[in-house]
């Protein structure tokens, strides 16, 4: 069975030695996400010569959407840092941890996560 939705799924990041709680990234989500992030710029006569895009304010968003809860994670001075938008964002900016969220919270994979822990419990 293929849940539609807002499921929540406990990813372990064996790597880091911490779990997250995430939520899957609709595809309307992510479309409003680079919009946000993106700025055209034009010459005088108002042709497109580039687009600007943010990528760290996209990474940011992401984040703050789909990461619900997580443990393990440190923050400075070695205390646990408390699932904040503010150590979100500060944890999105870590190259790495762009790469894991994206790749889990980025089509099927929570979906996936979830069927496959469905047919396990029948």
């Amino acid at each position: 069975m293929l849940v539609l939705g807002g499921i929540k799924q406990r990813v372990k990041w064996p790597a880091a030695g911490i779990w997250l709680d995430l939520v899957p990234l609709p595809e309307d989500k992510d479309q409003a996400f680079v919009q946000e992030t993106m700025t055209e710029v034009r010459d005088d006569d108002g042709k497109l010569i580039n687009i600007q895009r943010d990528a760290t304010k996209y990474a940011q968003l992401v984040g703050r959407y789909c990461i619900k809860d997580w443990g393990n994670v440190v923050g400075d001075g070695g205390v646990e840092a408390h699932c904040t938008p503010e150590n979100i964002d500060d944890f999105m900016l870590i190259g790495e941890a762009q790469e894991f969220v994206f790749g889990k919270v980025k089509g099927l994979a929570l979906y996936r996560q979830q069927e496959i822990e469905d047919a396990g419990n029948a």
